[in-house]
């Protein structure tokens, strides 16, 4: 069996002792995709590291505090959502305040009931668990220490429910396990790394072959081994990738020039052409004339058009339309490359998710997460060069949301909280899995990138990712995380679609005779 040069992962030193090579690494090198011989190799002794490698660092780390390492169970095989979602929010906040890392493992089914063409995504999760770990701890050693002894607890015989809710795990304790302590080597300031519990597929091209030859993905990881007899020990395949939060500050800073002269209302449209005359004139008089509102659009619709007749159309409905624009969107492969520049497109088709769409099945939600985006930028060149003032308020709507009543006077809102309209499915999503209706927002102006540039955090890579989340657990776990009030009120709009209000007003009109029948 052949290995990559020396140069590329190590220095190689020979053991006069007993007359074995071992490799050193400095502390900038990551782990070398080589066995070393408790791994099952012949050809290297062990891993030498200095006290500085975060490999190190973080096994010292770990030994060090009791509990180092929070695990936080996700039951994905719950199909409605689940207290498991909002446990897992709460993780992800507990653990920033800690100052600590978290990331995501996840757990492939068992190898030998796949198919070909295997790889790590979402579609072949069994489990996943989020886990928050000491600073020091780097992917590799999540990858080759942490992860791995996380799922001996979840998978060993007659213990299959370690995890079942939300821990600590005591290293010390975890009896019938390999010990993750690193050997000091007196006078060298050197470490040797204990084995490796987790193998990289890029280490173990036999291994792969046992599995049945599959095309496993590089970034993949397997757990135990086969034994001496080639029997099978629970061989899991898992990948434990990063997860990044945003930060408050940041994402709601604002430079501050234009503040002190804040007023008034801009009322944002953003999404596929969807226009009716008659939903229209419910719009402009239940929505934008109480507000006073400015109108900004960015619209999409069939590729022949160049968007000037529906920008007639829509000048036509709503008068104070100041900022209209024709958005081609993005093809899959452009929103792919695009989530790849920040490292994070593994991590989103790993987990998964409707609001995904259209990277891991077909629909629009990142596409008008993008026109979102478009839209707020018209909003803050008008402030800048027409109006020279901030809104106070920014009002995302639909242009398929149908009005009975007047939205509320913004003077009688909290101007320090995110406001929506309450129904039993506003309810319901927040109950259920922490989510927010994403189809009417009225919005304090400092407050709003946490909700129209969610394009940008999205390819930042830096927001709270739960598996198989929709658009409303994504918008709510964002709002959540960078502490933003909610504020809600009555509904006075529903989607023209739904031809008696069934789809959100069962538990507002209470009878269905009551209902508000529609035209066609």
């Amino acid at each position: 069996m052949s290995y990559p040069q020396e140069s590329s992962y190590g220095a190689i030193h020979l053991d006069t002792f007993d007359n074995r090579e071992f490799v050193v690494l400095n502390s900038s090198q990551s782990l070398p995709h080589i066995p070393m011989e408790s791994e099952g190799s012949s050809w290297y002794k062990h891993l030498e590291v200095p006290a500085s490698h975060p490999a190190a660092r973080c096994l010292r780390s770990v030994q060090e505090m009791d509990d180092s390492v929070h695990v936080y169970p996700a039951h994905i095989k719950q199909e409605h959502g689940g207290a498991w979602r909002r446990d897992v929010l709460t993780g992800m906040k507990e653990c920033r305040r800690a100052r600590r890392k978290l990331y995501w493992v996840l757990i492939a089914g068992e190898l030998g009931e796949l198919h070909s063409g295997l790889h790590l995504g979402a579609d072949f999760l069994e489990d996943a668990t989020l886990i928050c770990v000491p600073p020091d701890c780097n992917a590799d050693a999540v990858n080759a220490w942490l992860a791995p002894v996380i799922l001996i607890h979840r998978y060993r015989e007659n213990d299959a429910d370690v995890l079942s809710q939300n821990t600590y795990i005591s290293w010390q304790s975890s009896t019938g396990l390999p010990l993750l302590s690193p050997s000091c080597i007196p006078g060298s300031g050197r470490f040797v790394l204990p084995q490796r519990l987790g193998q990289s597929a890029l280490i173990d091209k036999l291994l792969v072959q046992l599995v049945g030859g599959y095309e496993v993905a590089s970034n993949a990881y397997f757990m135990d081994r086969y034994g001496g007899d080639g029997t099978r020990r629970n061989l899991r395949m898992f990948h434990a990738y990063p997860q990044r939060l945003p930060d408050r500050q940041q994402v709601l800073a604002e430079a501050p020039a234009l503040d002190h002269l804040a007023s008034g209302a801009a009322v944002v449209f953003a999404s596929d052409w969807r226009f009716s005359r008659q939903t229209a004139a419910t719009i402009q008089r239940y929505l934008i004339r109480p507000l006073r509102a400015i109108v900004f659009a960015a619209m999409s619709g069939h590729p022949d058009s160049n968007g000037f007749s529906e920008k007639a159309v829509m000048s036509a409905a709503f008068p104070s339309l100041v900022g209209f624009t024709w958005v081609r969107d993005l093809p899959k492969a452009g929103i792919e490359e695009r989530l790849s520049r920040s490292g994070s497109l593994d991590f989103y088709r790993a987990l998964g998710g409707d609001a995904l769409q259209p990277v891991n099945r077909p629909g629009g939600i990142l596409q008008q997460l993008r026109k979102l985006e478009i839209a707020l930028g018209m909003v803050q060149k008008y402030e800048e060069l027409m109006s020279r003032r901030r809104f106070e308020w920014v009002v995302y709507s639909r242009t398929d949301m149908l009005w009975v009543a007047p939205h509320p006077p913004l003077a009688l809102l909290d101007s320090n909280a995110m406001w929506f309209q309450e129904t039993w499915f506003t309810r319901h999503v927040a109950e259920e899995y922490a989510g927010l209706q994403d189809w009417h927002a009225t919005i304090p102006r400092r407050l709003v990138k946490a909700h129209l540039a969610r394009w940008s955090l999205i390819l930042s890579g830096k927001v709270p990712w739960k598996p198989g989340m929709n658009p409303e657990e994504f918008l709510g776990s964002l709002i959540d995380v960078l502490g933003i009030r909610l504020g809600f009120f009555p509904a006075v709009a529903s989607l023209q679609v739904c031809k008696r209000w069934d789809c959100q007003f069962k538990g507002y009109v209470g009878k269905p005779e009551l209902a508000i029948p529609l035209e066609e």
